[in-house]
């Protein structure tokens, strides 16, 4: 029962599960939503660190909700039905300049229907990061194998010859540093309180303006960013006629990754569950 527990723990140092783990821990059972009933959720990748919208924009389902905060406790509730739309992911992605650098970012808008003037979800996105995370995906999932998306294969070398810039460069840095710190130490007629404005681990928070970096003036980004309606004219399925729907809405959360069926399980998940559940956590 060890995979059962959360590992937080109180004041007085007692650890604390839900009351649904441990009501099925006193009735001597394995808890439905536990580890050891084959729940837990893959270790995800750096390439599937993502904003909301960007993963948006790869998920091959967008699932249309109501959600709400539960009364007590803070965590995040489906209310009502969800709509099930799939999605078209190759246009998205072929819309997406390819040529911005690495923390480069754009504007882009998510609409219901692109005649609509008002905007359903805005956020700045990094093109190159959403290009990492489908490749990365393509290489891993087979759901995402079998969706039929196609990834410029100039993009790939591309990504791959940045991310072995960006290494060799970290490294080159890493090395100046030790030998400045060595210098540091031996150097007994330093004055110097190494004071500076700008603190060199300093880190950038959140998906702001602040990343963007400069486009060229003939860009068509400049001014209008991109507007996207993925579910337009899409007919939605039933989530009963869609196992898959949860693990293609959320990449970030499952990383293209089914979970065991329900009878490799110790105790039986219905499946308006699994759903809430992938709901309350990507919340």
């Amino acid at each position: 029962m060890s995979h059962c527990f959360t590992n937080f723990k109180s004041v007085q140092d007692i650890e604390w599960i839900c009351h649904t783990c441990l009501n099925a821990i006193k009735k001597q059972r394995i808890p439905r939503f536990s580890i050891a009933n084959k729940m837990g959720f893959p270790q995800r990748p750096k390439e599937l660190n993502l904003y909301p919208l960007e993963e948006r924009l790869l998920s091959l389902r967008i699932p249309f909700m109501q959600i709400r905060q539960l009364p007590r406790g803070g965590q995040l509730s489906v209310k009502g039905n969800v709509v099930n739309v799939p999605v078209e992911v190759q246009p998205t992605i072929n819309s997406l300049p390819h040529t911005l650098e690495k923390s480069g970012t754009i504007s882009v808008k998510l609409k219901k229907k692109l005649e609509f003037k008002k905007c359903d979800f805005s956020e700045n996105v990094r093109p190159f990061a959403v290009i990492c995370a489908l490749h990365y995906l393509m290489r891993t999932s087979d759901l995402y194998k079998s969706s039929g998306i196609e990834i410029n294969e100039d993009w790939i070398t591309e990504i791959a010859k940045i991310n072995e810039e960006e290494t060799h460069e970290n490294e080159n840095e890493k090395n100046s540093t030790e030998q400045e710190d060595n210098q540091d130490e031996n150097d007994s007629d330093d004055d110097s309180d190494h004071f500076s404005e700008v603190d060199e681990n300093e880190t950038h928070v959140g998906n702001t303006d602040t990343l963007l970096d400069h486009i060229p003036d003939d860009n068509p980004l400049c001014d209008t960013g991109l507007t996207f309606a993925p579910g337009e004219g899409q007919r939605p399925i039933s989530l009963y006629s869609d196992p898959d729907a949860e693990y293609l809405s959320f990449p970030t959360i499952f990383c293209g990754q089914r979970r065991p069926d329900n009878k490799d399980r110790s105790v039986s998940v219905h499946y308006t569950d699994i759903v809430q559940m992938g709901t309350k956590v990507h919340g």
